[in-house]
C-alpha cells in the first residue's frame, strides 16, 4: 500500500459530508463489537460458541452498516479511532487496544469494504491475533497484512523512521554552463587515458581504499631467532641486575647538591637506615668491589656516633658540602659508628 496522502483524523473524499447521526452511532457500536470479537478470538478456539456468537453479531452489524455507507474509513492514533475527524472509539487499555495495535506499526488509516464480513472476516481477525501474539523480533503488522493479501481491507501507513521529518525541497539544479564544464572535464580525462595507453605509460594505481588480509599477517612483524635471543638476554640482565649501587650513587649525587637542604635532610635520613642495613648483610663490600667510586663521594662524616649527631641536623648537612675554595670533599664517607648498636666497625670496610 502507498503512504497516506491525508493527515490522520481528516475526512477522506468519501466522507467529506455531514455524518449521519445514525451512521455515526452504527460505526461506534460496530467498533465496540469488533473489539469484543477480537478479544474472543484470543480467548477461545474456533469451535467455541461464545466466539461464534460474537462473530455472527459482527457480520450482522457490518451488513447493516453497508445500508448507510459504501465503505468505512477510520483514522488511527495511539488510543483512538476517528470517522471523518470525529472520535468514534477510545481504548481504555493498550493490552487489547485495536488502535494501538495498528498505530505502533505505522498504520494511520484503515478501510473496511463490503464483503469483508462474508469473505475474509475470520482471516482478518486471525491476522490481528497473529500480530498480537508475535514475538518482539518477529514480523510487524504490515508484513502480516501483506502476506494475508486481504481484498476487502485496506490500510495506509507511514515510515516510522521518517515520521515528523520535513523533506528538503528540491534545488534549482545545475545550470547549462556547469553541465557543459563537467562534460568537458570527463572528455579531457578520457583523452588523457587514451594518450597514456598509446604511449605505453603504465596507469597510476589508485590508493587502496580497504585493508587487506596481508596487513594483519603476524609474520611480517615477528622477530627472528637472533633478535629474540638478544631481547631475552637483555631482559634477564635487567632482571638480575643489582640496583643497590645505582641507588647509592643516585642518593650521593643528590646529596652533593647544596641548593636543596630539605632534600639533603631527607636523603640523610634514608642513608641512616639504608647504610646500616647494607652493612649488616655485608652488601657494602660487594658494592665497593664493583664500584670503588662509591668511596669517593662528598657525603657525611658519620652515620650516627656516640655523641648523638643526627644525619638530618644542619651540622651534618654542612659536612656533606664541598670545600668552596678547592671544590674537594671536606670529609669522606663514614668514619665511625656505634659498634655496640650494629656489632660491626664501619671503618673495617671503608676508607678512613
Amino acid at each position: 500500500m502507498t503512504e497516506p496522502q491525508v493527515p490522520v483524523g481528516v475526512a477522506s473524499d468519501a466522507q467529506e459530508r455531514d455524518l449521519d447521526p445514525a451512521a455515526l452511532a452504527a460505526v461506534q457500536a460496530l467498533i465496540v463489537t469488533l473489539a469484543k470479537t477480537f478479544r474472543a478470538y484470543q480467548l477461545y478456539d474456533e469451535n467455541n460458541p461464545v466466539r461464534r456468537r460474537f462473530g455472527d453479531q459482527l457480520k450482522t452489524e457490518f451488513l447493516a452498516l453497508w445500508q448507510l455507507m459504501d465503505r468505512l474509513v477510520l483514522g488511527v492514533d495511539e488510543d483512538h479511532l476517528y470517522l471523518g475527524g470525529q472520535k468514534v472509539y477510545k481504548a481504555e487499555s493498550r493490552n487489547d487496544s485495536l488502535p494501538f495495535l495498528f498505530f505502533k506499526d505505522g498504520i494511520r488509516e484503515v478501510r473496511f469494504l463490503p464483503g469483508l464480513e462474508t469473505e475474509e472476516l475470520d482471516r482478518f481477525l486471525g491476522v490481528l491475533q497473529k500480530a498480537r501474539k508475535r514475538v518482539p523480533e518477529g514480523d510487524n503488522l504490515l508484513t502480516v497484512f501483506w502476506e494475508a493479501a486481504l481484498r476487502f481491507f485496506e490500510y495506509e501507513y507511514v515510515d516510522l523512521l521518517a515520521e515528523g521529518v520535513s523533506l528538503p525541497k528540491a534545488g534549482a539544479g545545475n545550470t547549462q554552463a556547469e553541465m557543459q564544464k563537467a562534460l568537458e572535464a570527463e572528455d579531457a580525462e578520457q583523452a588523457n587515458a587514451e594518450q597514456r595507453a598509446q604511449s605505453g605509460e603504465p596507469e597510476a594505481q589508485p590508493a587502496p581504499k580497504t585493508v587487506k588480509q596481508d596487513d594483519f599477517n603476524p609474520t611480517l612483524h615477528a622477530l627472528d631467532k637472533r633478535e629474540m635471543e638478544h631481547l631475552r638476554a637483555e631482559f634477564q640482565k635487567e632482571l638480575n641486575r643489582d640496583t643497590r649501587a645505582d641507588v647509592l650513587s643516585a642518593l650521593f649525587d643528590r646529596l652533593a647538591e647544596p641548593q636543596n637542604r630539605k632534600r639533603q635532610s631527607e636523603i640523610l635520613g634514608i642513608l641512616s637506615t639504608l647504610l646500616p642495613n647494607f652493612l649488616s648483610r655485608g652488601a657494602i663490600v660487594a658494592q665497593v668491589n664493583k664500584d670503588p667510586a662509591l668511596l669517593h663521594r662528598p657525603i657525611v662524616r658519620v652515620i650516627s656516633d656516640p655523641v648523638g649527631l643526627s644525619l638530618s641536623e644542619p651540622k651534618t648537612l654542612d659536612l656533606a658540602e664541598s670545600d668552596p675554595a678547592t671544590g674537594a670533599p671536606r670529609n669522606q664517607i663514614i668514619k665511625t659508628t656505634d659498634p655496640q648498636k650494629y656489632g660491626i666497625r664501619v671503618s673495617d670496610y671503608l676508607i678512613p
